[in-house]
């Protein structure tokens, strides 16, 4: 059976008028036409893939988006475009996060910057809110690509729907908030940083994500039950003035000695940050 490909690729040998040269013997030729239809044959293929691929890309029923490192779009696919209210006018001039809500920001930048640190895949969820106020859920993976032209990193996203929370009725304020709990509520318990989260006014541990029990040796409910100057090693008048300080300079970097489970002591890096509930 003969091969198309094959054909196509010595009808284009055949066209170009191949340069031998000179001193080239019949079976060298032989050799070097071979070596150029086959070239030719993968030329064609890569060609066809790649048709394959902007078809794919285009008419696929998954979001595609391209970031460059600040977030930018630099193109969106039109299943992307209609899930997210892209405009044309919005892709290459706007950074995404203008588009997402202001407490979700933060772990869209923190997304990317692994992905481009790590370049490897990565993946999380955010809510969305659409131009007509409806609230969706989509799942980002993303993972780092070289750009054909401009030779430099991007970004490419597949940006998915997360059917879990029915969105077809307006969604209301405290179905929002449960939503943003729920999100918070698996943010905190699985990032690896140790978290805990601390009353201001007495130090007690309000809570603590799976990270902070591994570190320090105990449970969620045995934190619960303790304040930070048991686990840190200075007084508990030390303990308020550095909390004091922090309230009133703003300061949000630390440097203490914790006391773990086992007793061993060792010195920690702490930064803090204030969180209404």
């Amino acid at each position: 059976m003969s091969n198309p490909i094959r054909q196509q690729a010595e009808l284009l040998f055949n066209q170009d008028n191949f340069d031998y040269p000179a001193d080239c013997s019949d079976s060298a030729r032989t050799l070097l036409k071979e070596l150029a239809i086959q070239k030719l044959e993968l030329d064609i293929q890569n060609k066809a893939l790649e048709q394959e691929r902007d078809r794919l890309y285009y008419f696929n029923c998954v979001g595609y988006v391209y970031f460059d490192k600040t977030g930018t779009i630099l193109k969106a696919n039109p299943t992307a475009q209609k899930l997210l209210d892209l405009e044309n006018k919005d892709i290459g001039s706007n950074p995404f996060v203008i588009y997402l809500p202001i407490e979700v920001q933060a772990l869209f930048h923190k997304h990317l910057k692994r992905a481009f640190i790590t370049e490897e895949m990565q993946t999380c969820q955010l809510h969305f809110k659409k131009s007509g106020g409806k609230l969706i859920h989509l799942n980002l993976e993303s993972h780092v690509c070289i750009d054909k032209i401009t030779q430099q990193p991007k970004c490419c996203t597949s940006v998915l729907e997360v059917k879990s929370v029915p969105t077809s009725q307006p969604v209301s304020n405290e179905t929002y908030d449960a939503v943003q709990a729920i999100h918070y509520r698996q943010l905190f318990d699985h990032t690896k940083a140790v978290a805990l989260l601390i009353n201001p006014k007495n130090g007690a541990i309000m809570d603590a994500n799976i990270a902070a029990c591994q570190y320090y040796g105990y449970s969620v409910e045995q934190l619960q039950e303790m304040y930070i100057h048991n686990i840190n090693t200075l007084s508990i008048e030390g303990v308020q003035r550095e909390m004091y300080f922090a309230r009133v300079e703003q300061r949000t970097q630390f440097y203490f000695r914790h006391r773990l489970a086992s007793d061993e002591v060792r010195d920690v890096e702490v930064h803090s940050s204030p969180v209404i509930l």
